[in-house]
């Protein structure tokens, strides 16, 4: 069950001009008549000002019923503005939303995100991280007055057949390539299989060394993956009965992303990972029937970038994120809405 909490009015003077603007607070999840409406909402921005903005469908559609991570507007019924909590790891939280174009600058996304702040303070979380698409110049007047910029990611699309500028991708060339580049690990069995609650361990061992994670914030992130969400598949990546690494497949309506891709340090530079790569693509392709393929990889991680690329991915957003503490943001909210 879904619960609710709304307001007309905010403890701030905001500047939302109608009365029948109402802000919400929802625990477990919008539900099936709100997340299509946010789908409408994210439809209208991509369509108007091809603004792809990331909302993690597979994370909205499986809300915890214990927690509030879902905060929206709404103008005599109709969703306007949305902002979406999403947890990882214990020591921060990252935060994405929108706002329908006929409704901005009037204070109604600060209002969300103090609602949002809130509960991350209520929650003792430390740090947040708001993210901010590139393209959204709006975006990122408003993000930069709250926060402090902490990195980029690069969103990524696997460039089907009909893409491509050549009949045959540089990519299957290079798959066919690497089997003459490295003979040692050809003639070695090289597979995927579905990560079960056994293999926790070494998921939690593989993102500290892939990602840099503590041990906390990893086994939180494992455990969370494990939990076998809709939608969300971890796979480990053995070699000769041994595992090597890792890849996570997320389906959400007509698209996959790739994520959570990590090759054991000892076992790089072997093109273990480019063979996993194009595996993974073929799998989501032929398992799930999906055309869209994307991913995402730190802007300055220069070597996933160029194996990404090589594998037949391009460029075709960026995101980057701002942190800030709850208290910190809620404080710097205050004095923008009393401005």
């Amino acid at each position: 069950m879904t619960d609710v909490f709304s307001s007309r009015s905010s403890g701030f003077q905001d500047d939302i001009s109608s009365t029948n603007v109402e802000i919400r607070a929802f625990r477990g999840g919008l539900g099936q008549n709100y997340l299509r409406q946010l789908e409408i909402l994210a439809e209208q921005c991509r369509n108007q000002e091809q603004l792809g903005v990331k909302l993690n469908w597979n994370m909205l559609k499986d809300r915890s019923l214990e927690r509030t991570d879902d905060f929206a507007a709404f103008h005599n019924g109709k969703l306007i503005a949305f902002l979406g909590l999403y947890s990882f790891q214990d020591s921060e939280i990252e935060g994405s939303g929108l706002v329908d174009p006929g409704y901005r600058r009037q204070g109604i996304f600060s209002r969300l995100l103090q609602l949002a702040a809130q509960e991350c303070a209520t929650r003792k979380i430390p740090k947040m991280l708001l993210i901010c698409p590139r393209s959204s110049s709006a975006a990122l007047g408003f993000v930069k007055r709250l926060s402090a910029y902490a990195f980029s990611e690069y969103v990524m699309k696997f460039a089907s057949d009909e893409d491509r500028d050549q009949p045959e991708p540089a990519s299957y060339a290079r798959a066919v390539q690497l089997r003459q580049d490295h003979p040692q690990e050809a003639e070695r069995k090289i597979r995927t299989r579905p990560a079960q609650l056994s293999d926790t361990e070494r998921l939690v061992k593989l993102n500290c060394d892939g990602f840099e994670m503590s041990e906390a914030d990893s086994r939180t992130y494992v455990e969370s993956t494990l939990a076998k969400s809709p939608g969300n598949y971890t796979r480990i990546v053995e070699m000769n009965g041994e595992a090597v690494g890792k890849i996570g497949v997320i389906v959400t309506g007509s698209e996959a992303y790739i994520v959570g891709f990590v090759i054991s340090r000892e076992y790089r530079g072997r093109g273990i990972g480019r063979m996993i790569l194009m595996e993974t693509v073929d799998y989501i392709k032929r398992e799930f029937k999906l055309a869209e393929v994307r991913l995402e990889v730190a802007a300055v991680n220069d070597h996933a970038l160029g194996l990404y690329q090589s594998c037949g991915f391009h460029i075709s957003d960026a995101n980057d994120y701002y942190e800030t503490m709850p208290e910190a943001c809620l404080r710097d909210l205050a004095v923008r809405l009393y401005e």
